[in-house]
């Protein structure tokens, strides 16, 4: 799109944009979906999956998860705590070995 030269084609291309911005929203169903109140981590699977199809910081915005808490979940992900998992083993090894006793 070639940059305005005046304020009013400024304000044309302002509400174009923000006119194919609802129509693409439109196009999703997941308005209501905040309503449902499913949890964070749903809705950032359900952003996962769209995001093919439409922008991420647009669906951030539909599902009302900051988009910056959404990227910050999926650097999450991707990095795995070795000492959790460490801990996680001894306590399970733990349990184990009390027959169940332990924990319980």
């Amino acid at each position: 799109m070639a940059k305005a030269l005046t304020p009013e084609q400024q304000r044309i291309q302002e509400l174009e944009a923000r006119v194919s911005r609802l129509e693409r929203e439109k196009k999703h169903f997941k308005r209501g979906y905040r309503s449902l109140d499913v949890g964070q981590s749903r809705s950032y699977a359900l952003i996962d999956e769209l995001r093919e199809q439409e922008a991420t910081e647009v669906l951030c915005d539909l599902f009302g998860v900051p988009s910056s808490s959404y990227y910050d979940d999926l650097k999450r992900e991707q990095k795995i705590d070795t000492e959790r998992l460490t801990l996680r083993s001894l306590v399970t090894q733990y349990f184990n070995d009390s027959r169940g006793a332990a924990g319980s």
